[in-house]
């Protein structure tokens, strides 16, 4: 799963496709949320930077509800203490936006393995 309302971030759609993975959006943290809740997700590259519910807070409330889902952020933010502070928090990794696409596809098959 996708989650962002960047038009830049949404384009990994079609990379993510090609690697194998079935790709569903949300466009905030609140809508990922719900989706979660109606259909099995094996893994999530989330944008922090959203309206509604931001990424830090939807991971907060996935982890919360008790969901393990792996979890990807992506942000423009490259404050090493922000990353730290998310691993912390659940995440499995982070990516400065836009990611790398090669060092993209080598974390999500090492971190959504199913």
């Amino acid at each position: 799963m996708i989650v962002s309302n960047d038009s830049a971030t949404g384009m990994l759609k079609e990379p993510l496709g090609e690697w194998g993975y079935q790709v569903v959006a949300a466009r905030n943290g609140w809508e990922a949320l719900v989706l979660v809740g109606r259909r099995p997700v094996d893994g999530m590259l989330v944008d922090m930077d959203m309206p509604i519910m931001d990424g830090r807070t939807m991971l907060r409330e996935l982890r919360w509800l008790g969901y393990q889902i792996p979890v990807l952020m992506m942000s423009n933010e490259s404050d090493e203490k922000v990353h730290r502070q998310l691993l912390m928090e659940g995440a499995q990794g982070f990516f400065l936006k836009p990611p790398h696409l090669q060092s993209l596809q080598q974390t999500c098959r090492q971190v959504f393995k199913s």
